[in-house]
């Protein structure tokens, strides 16, 4: 069975479009050094949004920086349109270590989209 490290689920009264070079981003900051090897996220989408990309990146001043540390991709298309989102594992390659007490950045985009074909992330 899979450990759950870092979890937050309610509330998500929020919601966040990502689509050709609009990304989104939420920090974490391991407590416990782990491998990350998916991530869940809560989405639905408008029109045909394309390929959605979730990676892990590190962080500089509480943002995102350098390259993907580890991605993993899913068709975008096939997700909901309902607007309460449905919960996806996207399954991050072959997994990345993630230190304690390091602050990381799940990033998700969808670069093929555009504001009228966009991947929503519900959240808070």
């Amino acid at each position: 069975m899979a450990i759950r490290y870092e979890n937050y689920t309610t509330p998500d009264n929020d919601t966040m479009s990502v689509y050709g070079a609009v990304w989104n981003m939420q920090s974490f900051t391991p407590s416990t050094a782990h491998e990350i090897n998916s991530v869940k996220l809560k989405l639905y989408r408008v029109g045909s949004p394309g390929t959605l990309t979730v990676s892990i990146r590190a962080t500089s001043g509480g943002l995102p920086t350098g390259s993907d540390l580890v991605y993993g991709t899913l068709d975008g298309n096939t997700l909901t349109t309902s607007t309460a989102g449905e919960w996806k594992e996207i399954i991050l390659g072959s997994g990345q270590l993630l230190n304690a007490s390091t602050m990381y950045a799940i990033v998700i985009r969808a670069t093929s989209g555009n504001s009228t074909n966009s991947v929503v992330c519900r959240g808070d």
